[in-house]
């Protein structure tokens, strides 16, 4: 007991010591802590915004949809192997493959609070779920930062590749738990018949179980799936400035590509997939491969954020330690069987991912207006679901 005191008494020091040093650096270097709220805020207007926004509508609504059956069949397989049979699993984890975490995590959470997942089942889910999209791996760490598209792809590749085989892993240790579990009842129900004979009433010794419904009511329709994505997003926006700033501020002044990198890799993963690209060292690509594995605080912390409470992030940030090395090691071997995707010109199907961005004043106008529109509205009566 005295030894938990301790540790919560040094994460408290750590964390008060963190935030006294942010607030003094936003008078000691203002410059740097500037530079990190624009560059965050560039990064929400210019990219999070114009790509996230509608696919968050698009997949709420679809997820709803009976269509949501047929989507995601070529998973189906797999999320059988994980033990989840809700037939709109396979479209979750297709959501998360193609949106990246937010679109994942948005998903999973849509299926928990309409009963379609319990907590336990979410939790599983995310553990294949969550990561980097195509449009980020591949557009602008591939194509942009290491100026390969190809070498985006082989990313891409290895980290679903790690993610799948995490997933699989953490599904075979939830089975051998539920079997220790299963056996620790079944002596418990022989203990409680023994005693039962010999005269002990058996109310005393029943084994019962505490069950709590994990469906938590939500609305349905387009106008509650545009005002939470609303939310989402500004959210999202808030975690995406807040740590660009961390990471400004945690970086000294004037410090070499590869301290920036190791200051960063545990914050935001963007900071960190720049500032490997930046380094002189032949190891760029796997140095970007391990920041996409990590992800970073800003990451789980927006996914803690769009789940609901009762999900566990447990099995989540433990699967990165075995995401981390699998991820390296199978980007190794897909750089062995495509060495041709790392060079410099490897440029091939960048160009559809690419966003295509609008003038930043217009961007954030017409995302406030419809905010504005959307929070105004009431739900109409044939959107409504009894």
């Amino acid at each position: 007991m005295n030894i938990l005191k301790i540790k919560r008494a040094l994460a408290e020091l750590v964390w008060t010591g963190a935030l006294l040093f942010a607030a003094a650096s936003v008078f000691l270097r203002p410059g740097a802590a500037a530079g990190g709220v624009l560059r965050g805020l560039s990064v929400c207007y210019e990219t999070v915004i114009p790509a996230l926004f509608p696919f968050l509508v698009l997949s709420r609504l679809l997820l709803e949809s009976r269509a949501a059956s047929a989507l995601g069949l070529l998973l189906r397989p797999y999320t059988r192997l994980l033990g989840l049979h809700s037939p709109k699993a396979p479209a979750a984890m297709l959501c998360g493959v193609l949106g990246g975490f937010a679109g994942g995590a948005k998903a999973v959470d849509v299926l928990y609070r309409t009963g379609e997942l319990t907590a336990a089942e979410a939790a599983l889910l995310l553990v294949c779920t969550i990561g980097s999209g195509p449009g980020f791996v591949v557009s602008s760490v591939g194509a942009l930062m290491l100026g390969s598209a190809g070498a985006g792809w082989l990313l891409l590749g290895a980290q679903l590749g790690a993610s799948l085989v995490c997933g699989l892993a953490a599904a075979l240790f939830v089975r051998l738990r539920k079997r220790g579990s299963m056996a620790g009842r079944f002596r418990a129900a022989v203990a409680c018949a023994a005693q039962t004979g010999k005269g002990m009433p058996a109310g005393r010794c029943s084994v019962t179980q505490k069950t709590q419904p994990d469906a938590v009511p939500s609305q349905t329709g387009f106008v509650p799936a545009v005002r939470d994505s609303v939310n989402a997003i500004v959210m999202l926006c808030g975690y995406v400035t807040l740590f660009s700033f961390f990471a400004a501020i945690a970086v000294p002044t004037g410090a070499d590509a590869s301290v920036r990198f190791w200051a960063t890799l545990p914050l935001e993963v963007t900071s960190a997939c720049r500032a490997a690209c930046e380094t002189a060292s032949a190891w760029r690509t796997q140095l970007c491969c391990a920041a996409l594995s990590v992800m970073g605080a800003s990451v789980f912390l927006q996914v803690r954020a769009l789940l609901a409470p009762r999900i566990p992030l447990l099995p989540l940030l433990l699967s990165r330690l075995l995401h981390l090395p699998l991820s390296l090691l199978l980007f190794g071997l897909l750089a062995k069987l495509f060495p041709m995707a790392l060079s410099a010109g490897a440029q091939w199907d960048a160009s559809p991912l690419l966003a295509v961005r609008m003038p930043p004043d217009v961007m954030l106008i017409l995302f406030a207006m419809a905010a504005l529109a959307c929070g105004a509205l009431p739900v109409p009566r044939y959107l409504r679901r009894r």
